[in-house]
């Protein structure tokens, strides 16, 4: 949970075989860390994609989303 109230956070994908460019040093210490019962990953790039994710407003958030943005316009 505390990982989803942060404004940025690593997302890794699963696609075996993708062949990746080689991650930054963060990237992979952050990887081998947090991703906990798979097997020993000496090249993660083989089989995962990361994304950097930046923001913490997820959608469905009654006043911070599309909706809620009309909804407030509406009322002005």
């Amino acid at each position: 949970m505390k990982a989803l109230l942060t404004g940025r956070n690593i997302v890794y994908v699963h696609m075996p075989g993708v062949k990746s460019p080689l991650w930054p040093d963060r990237i992979r210490k952050a990887f081998k860390k947090n991703m906990t019962g798979l097997k020993s990953y000496d090249n993660p790039e083989e089989d995962y994609i990361f994304l950097e994710l930046d923001g913490t407003t997820f959608s469905g958030h009654s006043t911070k989303t599309t909706l809620g943005n009309t909804l407030r316009s509406l009322c002005y």
